[in-house]
Parts: structure tokens; sequence; C-alpha cells
């Protein structure tokens, strides 16, 4: 599936479980990333940011924090990895790639042009431990990744233009029944109205959990107008094709050992 942004200055490309799993389960096996590179070299980018988001630390990196021992050139593509962070600037003729099964892709364009892209789950939207346990501060410099890209840019962002997509939609259920639930709904409720000044609940009355409302209020804080906010339909856990299958991979409907989906977004 094919989205373009920003009047065709991006694209994004998502493959979902039609074409496999897109999970790299030897990171330090360059055989291991034949399948991004074929891919990227159909879609005419000459480099791949892949930083692995497995920790949902909400950093945003740039080209000097990629450990050299970990960046390779195949076939005329180069695979830029190795680092542990939720996402990087992207430009030109580049590609940043994603194995994600629910958290929603995150694309940036601030008013010049520049390109940053992340994986924005969950965890790296709000520092969910910091919440349930009642901490008086957060454990790492940007609570969110919306704030991380943000410093990136370095400049306010009311003219920036925002896209999230290819998550989770429907059915992020946090059922208040469950040990691991119980309690933080409601804090992190009262969480986002201080933070965010919204008496807006990220939670329907099915206790289910909306990432993209939860993006959009955090880029509103920076002045962002809804108007130049943008997201898919898509939901990864409940979307069915014509063959009456699941489209996407969904660890939120398959468990932990949901396969992945492989997101590029690719920069023109």
């Amino acid at each position: 599936m094919e989205v373009k942004l920003f009047k065709n200055s991006v694209s994004i490309h998502a493959f979902g479980r039609d074409t496999g799993d897109w999970r790299v389960t030897e990171p330090n096996n360059i055989e291991s990333y034949s399948k991004i590179i074929a891919m990227a070299k159909k879609l005419e980018a000459h480099t791949v940011w892949y930083p692995r988001a497995g920790t949902c630390n909400a950093k945003i990196v740039t080209k000097q924090d990629f450990p050299s021992n970990r960046c390779f050139s195949i076939d005329e593509v180069a695979i830029m990895t190795g680092v542990e962070a939720s996402g990087c600037p992207v430009g030109k003729g580049e590609a940043f790639f994603i194995a994600s099964a629910d958290c929603p892709t995150m694309v940036v364009q601030d008013e010049i042009g520049k390109v940053v892209c992340a994986h924005a789950g969950r965890d790296e939207l709000i520092e969910r431990h910091w919440v349930k346990y009642d901490h008086a501060n957060p454990g790492r410099k940007f609570e969110s990744v919306v704030d991380a890209i943000a410093s990136h840019y370095g400049h306010p962002m009311r003219h920036a233009k925002i896209f999230s997509g290819f998550g989770i939609r429907e059915d992020f259920c946090h059922d208040p029944t469950n040990e691991k639930y119980r309690g933080y709904n409601d804090k992190l409720d009262v969480h986002i109205h201080r933070r965010f000044g919204s008496e807006i609940s990220c939670f329907d009355l099915d206790h289910n959990l909306s990432l993209e409302l939860l993006i959009q209020l955090q880029w509103l804080r920076y002045g962002v107008h809804p108007q130049k906010m943008i997201s898919d339909r898509i939901c990864t856990k409940t979307d069915i094709g014509n063959d009456n299958q699941f489209v996407w991979h969904s660890r939120a409907r398959d468990g932990a050992n949901s396969g992945r989906n492989g997101i590029f977004v690719v920069v023109h």
C-alpha cells in the first residue's frame, strides 16, 4: 500500500501479512537485510535509516549516532542501523524503515521541507511507568517522541505538517480488570489533563486507548493546526482484506510472537 504526503514530497509504502514477516531476527547478519535492500532499490532509495525501536526510548538520533560497524552498503544501498532509537531525520533520496505490529509511524515535515520519521507507540508517547507509579520526574530526557522531534528541529513547529498512521486504531483495550492496567487508565487521564491541558479522555467507554488522539493533543501543545495533522483509517488489528484474511500483523491480536509489518517512508 502506498500513501503520498505533503504534495507528493514524501511517500509511505506499507507491507503486511501477505509479504511475510519484516523482522530482522539476526541484526549482525548482513544477509538478514536482503529483503529491505531489495525493496529500497525498488523504491529508488539509496540510503535506508533503520533505528531499532524495541526499547521505545523516545529518542531522535542523527547520522553521527549510527555506529560505523553496524552500517554497510550492498548493491548501492546503504543500510544505517545499530542504534536504539525511535526515529531520525531523513533526506531526499533516502528512506526510513521500521518493522511494526500496531505502533503508528509518524512523519513530520517542517516549513522548509525537512523530514523526521519515528516509531510512535504508546510507550514512546507516554512514559508509562512515570504515570503508573507516580514518579516525580520522567526517567528519560523527553517524555514523548513528539517532544524529542520538536527539540530536534529547534524552532517553532506551528507550521509543521504531521502524519501518523499504519497502527492500531480500534480495540487497543486497557481492560481495568487486568492487573496490568488496574488504576492506570484514570492516572493516565489525569496525567494527560495536567500535561496537555485537555479535558478529553483518550479512552472510549470500552477502555480502548486512542494513540491518534494522544498524538494530536501533544502536537496541539506546539501550536500545530489540527488541519495540518492527518492520519489514515487503517487499523492493524482489525482490517480485513478481500480474501477475508487479516491484512496486517498485529501484536494486540496475535500476541508477542506476531510478525511485523514493513513500513518504508521515502523522501523525494
